[in-house]
């Protein structure tokens, strides 16, 4: 009979450990708590800064040229350029207009200051107006930016399509440069 009383303690003695043990380890693994940022490791890069966030402002004496948000940023010392992901840049107007251009993928050339955006590139001006391509290149000196891709223009009543389009920074004029197509929309009924 003492030994049945053992066998039966060691058995309730190996369960509970079992169950201790277990819920020990839910409550180590269990951390809803716990910063992640501190413990995933970073993208692999070989750039020499990478920022997330980030914004960059060109000045023009006491006044904005463009300003550029990105979700990240790249800087490349010996290639002189940085690189952006999810990228929106705000040009202004000799009026002070905002021309916004947006796109997946940015590249700003840090002698220059010239900006190339690709992916889903698309400008929306002051008036709403809409320009979508596949790629923008800004040349800062002549402040210019320019696509030689298929665009689509939309405006409030009409739909302009083509190929390639040139879009003046300073007065905010864009001009779709080939095979041009327009489409006007119908009225709305009311």
């Amino acid at each position: 009979m003492v030994i049945q009383m053992n066998k039966k303690k060691a058995a309730s003695i190996g369960i509970a450990i079992i169950i201790s043990t277990f819920f020990l380890y839910l409550i180590i693994s269990y951390q809803p708590f716990r910063d992640r940022s501190k413990t995933d490791p970073l993208p692999k890069t070989t750039s020499d800064l990478m920022l997330q966030k980030a914004r960059m402002v060109e000045m023009e004496g006491d006044k904005k040229k463009w300003e550029l948000e990105a979700d990240v940023a790249e800087y490349f010392t010996d290639k002189k350029f940085s690189l952006f992901k999810e990228v929106k840049v705000i040009f202004y107007d000799k009026e002070g207009n905002e021309i916004i251009l947006t796109g997946k993928e940015g590249k700003v050339f840090t002698e220059t200051k010239d900006i190339e955006i690709k992916k889903d590139v698309q400008i929306i001006n002051n008036e709403g107006n809409k320009l979508n391509t596949e790629s923008l290149f800004y040349n800062s000196k002549t402040k210019i930016a320019n696509t030689s891709d298929p665009v689509k223009f939309e405006g409030n009543e009409f739909i302009l399509t083509g190929n390639g389009a040139r879009l003046d920074v300073e007065t905010g004029k864009i001009a779709i440069l080939n095979n041009v197509n327009s489409t006007f929309k119908e009225e709305k009924k009311k």
